[in-house]
């Protein structure tokens, strides 16, 4: 099972644009996830567990509603 998120998918679960993750994750915001600046782009970690602990969300529901879902 994946452990991760893509920004798109925390997006939609927040009810958020993903623009408003980016720029929390680049600010350092979320306690569940990081950016990480390679030369002039970023790369982006948003972790699971800790995303739906925050809020208090099912990891293994919303897990395998990804997995469903392949468009998210």
């Amino acid at each position: 099972m994946k452990k991760r998120l893509t920004t798109k998918q925390a997006a939609i679960l927040m009810g958020a644009n993903e623009q408003f993750v980016r720029d929390g994750l680049k600010m350092g915001d979320f306690a569940w996830g990081t950016a990480l600046k390679r030369s002039s782009r970023y790369t982006y970690y948003i972790n699971l567990d800790r995303f739906c602990e925050e809020y208090r969300l099912n990891p293994n529901e919303v897990a395998a509603q990804l997995m469903k879902d392949k468009t998210v």
